[in-house]
C-alpha cells in the first residue's frame, strides 16, 4: 500500500495519471499520457526474484537493476524520455530472467502532441555567424559532451520533485524553435532561469560530477550524473566550484551564474537528459510554464 501511495503522489506532482499492465508476473506502471519532449516515471514490479529488468523504448535499451525485497519480490523505478520530435503510439517492452524462466511484458503508450513556441527573428548577421575555427571547436566539444551524456550508473540518486537550481523565474522554456533571418536554428532544449551575475547555482538532486568544461556555446558548464540514466547540465557559469568526481548532495553549490559561452547576458541554462535524450526539466521540477 505504501508503494502505491508513493507512486500516485509522484503522478500528482507530474500532473498525470497512472495505469498498470500485468503480464506473466510483471506489473508495469507508467503515466497514462506523456507528451513529446517530456520525461515520465516508470515502475516495474515482479512477484519473483530477478536481478534486472531489460527495457526497450523508442530505440533505447537499458538494463535496470532490480531491488529485491525480503519476500523475494523485485522492483525498479526509473525515468524514460518521450522524444521531442515523435508523438503517437509507442510500445514499452520489459523483460527479466530468473531461474531459467523468462518474464516479459509490454505496454502501448500514447505520447501526446504538444505545442511549442515558434519565433522568427531578424538580427544582425554578426550574432549568428560562426567562424570555421569555432565550428570545429564546437564539433569537438559535442563529442566530449556526448560521451558524458551517455553515462549510465546503477545507483538511483534522484527523487521527484527535483529542487530548484536558482530562485529566478523562467525566461525561456524548453522546446522553443527559433528562426533567425529565415534560417531555422536549433531547438532550445533546456530551461533558462533569470538570475544575476554571481548568484549561486545549486544541484537539483544528489549526484556525481562527470564533466566540467568551458565550451564555445555552453560556456563554463558542469555535468552531473544522478543515476539510472538521469543527468543535469548547468551552463554559462562565471565560475565553476566543483570538479570531476565530486559527490554532490541536493542543494550543493556547483558554481556561480554568468554569461560565458554564446549568450547575451547572465542567466542559468539547465539541461535535463534522460537516457541520453534532452527533455523538459520543468516537469520533474514541478514548474508550470507556457514558455
Amino acid at each position: 500500500m505504501k508503494r502505491i501511495i508513493i507512486l500516485f503522489a509522484i503522478a500528482f506532482i507530474l500532473g498525470i495519471l497512472m495505469r498498470t499492465f500485468a503480464a506473466s508476473g510483471l506489473d508495469i506502471s507508467v503515466p497514462s499520457l506523456p507528451a513529446r519532449g517530456q520525461p515520465f516515471f516508470v515502475s516495474v514490479n515482479s512477484n519473483i526474484t530477478v536481478e534486472s529488468f531489460h527495457i526497450k523504448w523508442q530505440g533505447i535499451e537499458r538494463d535496470i537493476p532490480a531491488i529485491v525485497a525480503d519476500n523475494g519480490e523485485s522492483s525498479a523505478e526509473f525515468l524514460l524520455p518521450a522524444r521531442y520530435d515523435e508523438h503517437g503510439k509507442f510500445t514499452l517492452e520489459v523483460s527479466g530472467k530468473t531461474d531459467g524462466r523468462k518474464l516479459s511484458g509490454s505496454l502501448d503508450i500514447d505520447v501526446a502532441d504538444r505545442e511549442y513556441e515558434h519565433e522568427e527573428l531578424t538580427v544582425d548577421p554578426k550574432f549568428i555567424k560562426v567562424s570555421k575555427e569555432n565550428r570545429e571547436r564546437a564539433a569537438k566539444e559535442r563529442v566530449l559532451a556526448g560521451k558524458a551524456i551517455k553515462t549510465f550508473s546503477t545507483d538511483k540518486l534522484w527523487t521527484i520533485p527535483f529542487a530548484r537550481p536558482v530562485q529566478g523565474d523562467i525566461s525561456d522554456g524548453y522546446g522553443i524553435r527559433r528562426v533567425f533571418n529565415g534560417k531555422p536554428n536549433s531547438i532550445h532544449s533546456g530551461l533558462d532561469f533569470r538570475a544575476k551575475q554571481g548568484d549561486e547555482i545549486h544541484a537539483v538532486m544528489d549526484g556525481t560530477v562527470v564533466l566540467t568544461a568551458d565550451f564555445f556555446y555552453s560556456g563554463r558548464c558542469v555535468f552531473v550524473d544522478h543515476g539510472l540514466g538521469v543527468m543535469t547540465v548547468y551552463m554559462h557559469q562565471s565560475k565553476l566550484l566543483v570538479k570531476k568526481g565530486d559527490k554532490l548532495k541536493t542543494g550543493d553549490v556547483v558554481g556561480l551564474v554568468g554569461a560565458t559561452g554564446r549568450v547575451t547576458g547572465p542567466h542559468l541554462h539547465l539541461h535535463l537528459y534522460v537516457q541520453g535524450v534532452a527533455v523538459d526539466p520543468a516537469i520533474p521540477l514541478g514548474i508550470k510554464t507556457d514558455k
